[in-house]
């Protein structure tokens, strides 16, 4: 396969933001189907009444990367797409939900504070790849759930279209 270029890039506006806002999560065998087309998810169907579930972030608490490993001389690529977020407070619904959460196989979109949608789990499932819960020393210090959720897939996270997103079932 040949490898060739279609475009060049344009420098952008600077008028981006990092970080995450929420993220929307269901068990993948909930997911019956998914539709592609240009790296972008153009449809998602759902296992009758099962749903997405939705997880609001604190400012600045969550970041999703996709890193490529390329090794040149066995001629393989993948990506690890980690997920990486923090919920606040430890009680034990919270521990109850994230143990099964680090678990299960999971599809996951993640909407950024750019307003996109952003898509891992949908090719190989994601699933909990660490998970830190802490109380914190000092009274200022942290009581929170430090969780990585991360699949390997041949290809960098997708992007979701928002009106994917707006037909899904969310709890």
């Amino acid at each position: 396969m040949s490898c060739v270029l279609a475009s060049g890039m344009a420098r952008d506006c600077s008028d981006s933001l990092g970080g995450i806002e929420e993220i929307l999560i269901a068990e993948r065998d909930n997911v019956t189907a998914f539709t592609l087309s240009n790296h972008e998810i153009t449809a998602i169907t759902q296992a009758g009444a099962s749903s997405f579930f939705r997880y609001n972030l604190k400012k600045e608490s969550g970041s999703l990367t996709s890193t490529a490993t390329v090794d040149q001389t066995a001629g393989t690529s993948f990506y690890d797409n980690v997920l990486a977020f923090t919920i606040n407070k430890l009680t034990a619904a919270k521990t109850n939900e994230i143990k099964m959460l680090m678990l299960a196989r999971l599809a996951v979109i993640v909407k950024d504070n750019n307003g996109k949608f952003w898509g891992l789990g949908f090719d190989q499932f994601a699933e909990g790849s660490a998970l830190v819960a802490q109380t914190g020393q000092a009274f200022g210090d942290p009581n929170q759930y430090q969780i990585e959720l991360m699949d390997k897939s041949q290809l960098p996270c997708y992007e979701v279209q928002a009106s994917v997103v707006a037909g899904l079932t969310i709890a």
